[in-house]
């Protein structure tokens, strides 16, 4: 697989909250997180325009999840 090197600036605080994301997701590189996010970033975009509705269950409560137009 052909791979593409790119290169970001970020801010003190996007990167603390990279190097934070990577903690908790137990990810080897911060290049693995942005892969990942990535990947459900794309998944939310094709459900919002598939109209599917997404909801979040705590315990017994249920609230659906509304889609921001960004």
């Amino acid at each position: 697989m052909k791979k593409h090197r790119l290169q970001f600036d970020l801010t003190p605080e996007a990167l603390q909250a990279l190097d934070e994301l990577k903690e908790q997701a137990a990810a080897a590189t911060r290049a693995e997180v942005i892969r990942k996010a990535l990947r459900m970033y794309s998944w939310f975009l094709k459900q919002r325009e598939s109209g599917t509705a997404l909801m979040l269950k705590r315990g017994d409560a249920i609230s659906q999840i509304e889609f921001l137009p960004w």
